[in-house]
């Protein structure tokens, strides 16, 4: 019985293996071996990639600069899809531009696919370099499974693929598994934010703290700060109480949004014009 038992288990560890053997050959003669990143490389990366310019700073829209706005986010942020001069920045900048006898400079510091852990890091090392008075942060409900997502990415980095990488890095089968583990955490949060339970609770926590911490950096500054929730779905969402004012923004309509959901350059001008009524509204511009 028991030499049954295991002849069993070793035909099938050899099936197994065999199996993905002929799959890591299938693999690598579709696609080359390309390295893939630990979270936390990822992170840093994300970090640093370039601020988007706006056309105004390449000198297409000369004016006298009167102050200046740094606009932080993920790709609502950003404008995926559109253009660099239909982006909300770009409409924000033309927004206070028409009602000044200067112009602010809106600078567009939006990364696709981040949520505030990345946004913390982008802001300690742009916060030096741009010159800026008001820092606008958007965010949105997608937010929410993201941060829950990358934190539990970040720890099978620590206690798995760190440790596996070097040795297993050129396998496809490997790399396969590390995506498709991935896919499952991104999914598996998004379900379970969108039940309205716990999970959302901790993500709402998680982002209060991380915004407490950006919106101290910047007030040490001397920089004065407008959260924005975007799309947010009923009141519950916002993530009050945070020591910076904030306002919840809806763009209704598809006329206004990509297919994609993102929204489209009318979409993104009515979001300017909202934040703009909003730096009226708490007195950030006269």
């Amino acid at each position: 019985m028991t030499r049954n038992i295991i002849e069993k288990a070793t035909l099938m560890a050899l099936a197994i293996l065999g199996a993905t053997g002929l799959m890591e050959v299938g693999l690598r003669g579709m696609a080359p071996v390309r390295p893939i990143r630990l979270q936390s490389e990822y992170v840093r990366l994300m970090s640093l990639k370039p601020v988007r310019p706006s056309p105004s700073a390449r000198g297409a829209n000369p004016c006298h600069p009167i102050g200046g706005i740094l606009c932080l986010g993920d790709s609502f942020t950003y404008g995926i899809g559109v253009e660099d001069d239909e982006t909300y920045p770009r409409y924000l900048e033309e927004e206070i531009s028409k009602r000044k006898t200067g112009c602010f400079r809106a600078v567009n510091a939006g990364i696709q696919g981040t949520q505030i852990v990345h946004h913390i890091r982008h802001y300690k090392e742009l916060a030096p370099t741009v010159d800026h008075q008001i820092l606008i942060y958007l965010f949105s409900r997608g937010n929410y499974p993201r941060i829950l997502a990358d934190r539990l990415k970040g720890r099978l980095d620590e206690i798995l693929w760190r440790h596996t990488e070097k040795s297993l890095s050129r396998s496809h089968v490997y790399r396969l598994c590390r995506r498709g583990i991935s896919w499952g955490i991104d999914r598996y949060y998004e379900s379970a934010v969108d039940r309205r339970g716990a999970a959302e609770d901790k993500a709402k926590e998680l982002y209060r703290a991380g915004l407490s911490e950006l919106i101290g950096m910047a007030n040490g500054r001397g920089v004065r700060v407008l959260v924005v929730g975007h799309d947010m779905a009923d009141p519950s969402d916002r993530l009050e109480p945070i020591p910076a004012p904030g306002v919840t923004v809806s763009v209704p309509g598809d006329d206004y949004r990509l297919p994609d959901g993102h929204l489209n350059k009318f979409g993104n001008r009515v979001l300017a014009e909202k934040i703009y009524n909003a730096l009226i509204e708490f007195g950030y511009i006269g």
